[in-house]
């Protein structure tokens, strides 16, 4: 028999007049779970909420408790049933005391028992209300007003309760014990939960499935994993091997998420990635690889975990073992300035993506490690090494810092750029790269604004796509191979490498492309042609790094980066030819 336990709505609508503010929406809330309900201001979270527990009329659809239609019962007939509604706003009786409004709520489903014994347990759960169980409810603080409500709500066992915006107005320690609270009763009571928030890093960190709200419409409805489960099985994978950062692995449930979804499919995790990907850590995962023999890796993370995939699938394919072997199969740059690009096999397994940053590395088939004994950064292709599959999912990336989201959107603009600016341009790319940099121009200071706006964060995942198709595609330059340098000699994170460099290399290069950078300032709103400008203040919006002081480069520093960038084959393909080690450093004084 079907399983008819749960809370089940059905193509909900719900109309204040002609004013349509919740539209088809269809979701299930599994008993014992977390549901999350996402969305901006205005998009329909508390009136959803309201059509479920019957303070406003469904227009259309259906909803289900346990398999019973309650769409046409009275607010108080769904109480009785087991659903209790926190509302927004910390709806209290203020000038009633703590005490009292306990009791208002203990005395409408009162079927015997202790009322003092129900006090005393709240008192327990938030101790800081015992002293003041006689204080008006309008005097007590945000904190202390919304445990009330909470306990108001909780003071029945529930089956089912409707959180409704719990951390509004609320400083972060507050929130930080309230859904502490809220994870405990759905673990402890097995009470089901469907918890409204705008700040989606919050629920989501405690929620087991979510959907997207927007004007109304669910856009995209369960747990990013069920994405990651549903590719896995499509192509007959079995034994799937997650690919992670250590802080993403065990700092954020995304990754366990996923591993659940995948259950008898998932072969393992590896989350021992290193920044800058050093050989060492590449053979690390190889060896994972061949110890595990699975057949597919999800990759989920930034640039460091997809480029020690790829690179370690290099390895795999080559039959590599140990770091020197690495050599054979790096791209090398000539003494002429050609490029010397190895032949490589396919690898024994392929990589899907979830990316958590914007730096775009998902949709190339180039992966950079770093040889610690030469201080170089080098690149590796191959046919298969990128991402078979991407996904783009904005609810998993709340968790990336925004100092890392943010620096590594300038990094995606680096990409498009350098792709404009080619000493070889297409119109293929010019058009989507054109089109790239103004959406990440626009969605960049609002994922800065409104972090937990996730419309805006998938308008920058969509702005890297069409800016990251000139990889493989064009030939980029000194902004890309200088920034490998500084990250293997100096430690800078890739997103800085661009922050920093790419106004420079804009500064030093018009003498050969001045047209081509008139396009790049257009894109991103600047009138006037200059490209440099229009990067250096769009870093400085954004808060990030604009000089090589900034990141902790020293001229300490100039003359490994300048022997390395000169192995470089971005450095040698610069649209102004970079003839010398001492080009790289006019280049490195201008950003100093």
């Amino acid at each position: 028999m079907p399983d008819i336990t749960g809370l089940e709505i059905h193509g909900l609508e719900v109309r204040y007049g002609p004013v349509e503010a919740v539209r088809g929406v269809t979701l299930r809330a599994e008993p014992g779970t977390i549901t999350a309900i996402l969305g901006a201001n205005g998009a329909g979270k508390s009136s959803l909420m309201k059509a479920i527990s019957g303070l406003v009329p469904a227009t259309a659809g259906r909803i289900t408790l346990d398999g019973d239609d309650i769409t046409r019962l009275s607010p108080h007939e769904r109480a009785r049933r087991g659903l209790s509604h926190a509302l927004e706003g910390r709806r209290l009786f203020h000038r009633m005391t703590v005490e009292e409004n306990l009791k208002v709520a203990w005395d409408f489903r009162n079927r015997g028992g202790s009322f003092r014994a129900v006090a005393d347990r709240v008192y327990e759960q938030f101790p800081m209300l015992a002293p003041r169980r006689q204080t008006p409810a309008g005097m007590l603080s945000g904190g202390q007003q919304q445990m009330v409500i909470l306990s108001a709500a909780l003071i029945h066992e529930p089956r089912y309760l409707l959180l409704d915006e719990p951390s509004l107005g609320l400083a972060p320690v507050i929130v930080q014990q309230i859904f502490g609270f809220i994870e405990s009763v759905c673990r402890e009571r097995g009470t089901t939960i469907l918890l409204c928030e705008q700040v989606a890093a919050i629920a989501l960190r405690v929620a087991h499935s979510g959907c997207v709200l927007r004007r109304g419409q669910v856009v995209r409805g369960g747990p990013a994993a069920e994405a990651v489960a549903e590719t896995v099985a499509k192509l007959g994978k079995q034994r799937a091997l997650i690919v992670a950062s250590r802080t993403l692995s065990r700092g954020t449930g995304v990754v366990s998420a996923i591993r659940d979804a995948l259950g008898a499919n998932c072969a393992g995790v590896f989350d021992s990635c290193v920044e800058h990907v050093p050989r060492a850590s590449v053979l690390a995962l190889a060896e994972e690889v061949r110890r595990l023999e699975p057949d597919l890796i999800v990759t989920v993370g930034g640039g460091t975990p997809m480029d020690t995939v790829k690179v370690a699938l290099v390895a795999l394919a080559e039959g590599i073992t140990d770091t020197a072997g690495f050599d054979a199969v790096r791209i090398r740059v000539a003494e002429d300035g050609t490029r010397v690009v190895p032949a490589v096999k396919d690898p024994p397994l392929r990589q899907i993506v979830v990316p958590t940053t914007l730096s775009g590395a998902e949709f190339s088939n180039l992966g950079g490690a770093t040889d610690p004994d030469r201080q170089v950064k080098d690149l590796y292709t191959g046919r298969h090494i990128g991402g078979q599959v991407v996904i783009l999912d904005p609810a998993v990336t709340v968790h990336t810092p925004e100092r890392l989201w943010l620096s590594t959107g300038i990094r995606a603009v680096d990409h498009a750029v350098e792709t404009v600016c080619s000493r070889k341009p297409q119109p293929f790319t010019d058009a989507t790269c054109l089109h790239g940099l103004a959406m990440l121009a626009r969605s960049l200071p609002a994922n800065r604004e409104r972090p937990d706006d996730l419309d805006a964060r998938l308008d920058s995942q969509l702005g890297v796509w069409l800016a990251s198709t000139g990889l493989g595609r064009v030939e980029w330059g000194a902004s890309h191979g200088i920034g490998h340098q500084l990250g293997a000699v100096a430690n800078v994170p890739h997103g800085h490498c661009s922050c920093v460099m790419l106004p420079s290399v804009l500064r030093w290069n018009p003498p050969v492309n001045a047209d081509r950078q008139r396009l790049v300032a257009q894109a991103l709103g600047r009138e006037d042609g200059d490209a440099a400008a229009a990067v250096a203040d769009l870093v400085r919006a954004l808060g990030q790094p604009d000089s090589l002081r900034a990141v902790g480069v020293t001229r300490d520093h100039f003359a490994a980066i300048a022997a390395g960038a000169m192995q470089n084959m971005m450095v040698r393909s610069n649209p102004r030819p970079v003839a010398s080690e001492d080009d790289v450093r006019e280049i490195l004084e201008l950003a100093w």
